[in-house]
């Protein structure tokens, strides 16, 4: 059981890890521009999803989920400890 909890919270780590330097290129110029405080774009490295394109949402989408697979597997993993 460990070992399936743990193959799916490694999918989701990668899936997430690999689309967050995804992300970077898929902001829309148009929606850059008309910003009056460029700063505040990228105060972390991960574009807010206002910025997006099309294509960068469903990418931020796949994101989420495989962080949030990420975080329950890890979840998943300390209450099948506990329970032992």
């Amino acid at each position: 059981m460990e070992k399936i909890v743990l193959g799916i919270g490694l999918i989701g780590f990668v899936a997430g890890f690999i689309v967050q330097f995804r992300l970077r290129h898929h902001v829309s110029l148009k929606k850059v521009r008309a910003e009056t405080d460029p700063s505040q774009i990228f105060k972390n490295g991960i574009p807010p999803k206002k910025y997006l394109t099309e294509h960068g949402v469903k990418l931020h989408r796949i994101f989420v989920i495989g962080l949030g697979t990420f975080i329950g597997s890890i979840a998943l993993s300390i209450l099948i400890g506990i329970g032992r």
